[in-house]
């Protein structure tokens, strides 16, 4: 789930007894136009014939154009590492290829989809957490001409490794906040050439959580 929320796939539902006529053709315009969000109205009819009550469910906005919309927008080729560097500066392909390096000889897991690349490591249980993303810029807008490296909060068990990290990254002065579970790395001198060192807190946080019981 959390990989389509980042991926921007997801479906939105509005539930009602009756769907007016103008709710239905926004939920048609939104569902033809927004190619990697599936929406979809489901309007629940209520009858009764002796004294047994029937729900007739109808669902709204699955028109043929947006059919043909979703199946080509799901084919978006996934990124692999060779095109996430080549669209990267010098500086931020050099900060890149060093991260991507120790990720493999730490043997945290790399997963590769449309918009970049996840870093996941395995926890005592067995499980896996997200801690890291790194991003093409277009997953930002024209305001971000670099990709990003995120360090990512919101799948940490305990809340007090949570806060310990967040402590970590906002005194080291390479971060910067985004949102309430997120820290964007600010890539810049010092910065670009030692993944290892300028991320050293998430890859302890990463042993403790393998670690811990």
């Amino acid at each position: 789930m959390d990989r389509n929320l980042r991926e921007g796939e997801m479906r939105l539902l509005f539930v009602a007894d009756q769907i007016p006529t103008e709710l239905r053709r926004i939920i048609e315009y939104l569902n033809e136009n927004m190619p990697r969000v599936e929406v979809l109205g489901v309007e629940i009819r209520q009858y009764e014939r002796n004294g047994i009550r029937v729900l007739v469910p109808r669902v709204i906005g699955q028109t043929e154009s947006a059919r043909q919309s979703k199946s080509t927008g799901r084919r978006k080729p996934k990124i692999d590492r060779e095109s996430f560097l080549e669209n990267s500066s010098s500086q931020s392909r050099e900060f890149f290829e060093s991260l991507l390096n120790e990720l493999e000889h730490r043997d945290v897991q790399v997963n590769w989809g449309t918009t970049g690349f996840s870093a996941r490591w395995r926890s005592s249980d067995g499980s896996r957490v997200t801690l890291g993303y790194g991003v093409v810029a277009e997953y930002y807008g024209a305001q971000q001409p670099e990709p990003v490296f995120e360090v990512y909060l919101g799948q940490i068990p305990r809340q007090e490794d949570a806060d310990w990290l967040r402590q970590e990254l906002s005194k080291s002065g390479y971060y910067s906040r985004h949102g309430e579970h997120a820290f964007h790395l600010q890539l810049g001198a010092g910065s670009a050439t030692d993944a290892g060192r300028v991320l050293e807190p998430m890859f302890q946080l990463g042993e403790r959580l393998a670690q811990s019981g």
